[in-house]
């Protein structure tokens, strides 16, 4: 018998919120490169470094540093995150909860990245919107956890693509030098766990501890063949063909 399967395909609507943060990023972005001053002000006081924080007592890039990005990749890749996991979650969540939940990320992942330039006595200097986009995606990933979802036609759980965006976010920071990524990845994460609403007790954890040794310890035990009374074994029904 034929069927015809369709697929439809519902793409996420472009909020006037998320065309506003696409719309800023990229004037944010170019603005510097065609106007030489102002990117050696953004260089200098904007973007994350120990010496914008420490020599100068610039606290403020903890936060701005969130604003521009290295180059049109960054941005591109950012507005595409922004709208295909932002845009449900706004819907959900609502602006107020939307807009705290990416502004706490860049907040925790600007003081754990300084914490890092410190311990490391790093001069990188850190830009980009990561920690937000990975609080976003981590929320989206936490509410379809254990549903099937289709990215790019490929058939995947919330876990598996969570998973599937830290790999690839953690290859591309050892591949480019560039291990910032790892600490906006973490603080992102939590954010994103924590704005998600889901709660981990400790008799939680207890319980999913002994459920993991439970099937740890699950054995299959073979039926033995029972023995017919002239001595020949019984078959236990399996049959190799």
């Amino acid at each position: 018998m034929n069927r015809n399967v369709q697929y439809r395909v519902a793409w996420p609507p472009f909020t006037k919120s998320i065309i506003a943060l696409a719309a800023g990023f990229f004037a944010l972005w170019l603005l510097p490169i065609l106007v030489e001053p102002l990117g050696s002000f953004v260089a200098h006081h904007l973007v994350l470094s120990t010496e914008n924080v420490v020599a100068d007592n610039e606290v403020w890039s903890l936060l701005t540093y969130g604003l521009f990005h290295h180059d049109f990749f960054g941005v591109f890749f950012t507005a595409f995150a922004l709208w295909i996991f932002g845009a449900e979650l706004q819907s959900r969540w609502g602006n107020t909860k939307w807009w705290l939940t990416q502004l706490g990320a860049v907040a925790l992942g600007g003081v754990l990245t300084f914490v890092g330039l410190l311990a490391f006595e790093s001069s990188i200097a850190v830009q980009g919107y990561h920690a937000a986009v990975m609080a976003l995606v981590t929320a989206y990933c936490w509410l379809w956890w254990r549903r099937p979802l289709y990215f790019f036609f490929f058939e995947m759980t919330g876990r598996t693509m969570l998973l599937f965006f830290l790999g690839l976010s953690v290859v591309m920071s050892l591949v480019s030098g560039y291990w910032p990524m790892i600490a906006l990845n973490v603080a992102g994460v939590a954010v994103g766990f924590i704005a998600s609403g889901r709660s981990l007790h400790p008799s939680d954890l207890r319980v999913r501890f002994r459920n993991w040794r439970l099937r740890r310890n699950l054995k299959v035990v073979p039926k033995t063949p029972e023995t017919k009374p002239n001595g020949k074994k019984k078959s236990n029904g399996l049959h190799l063909n």
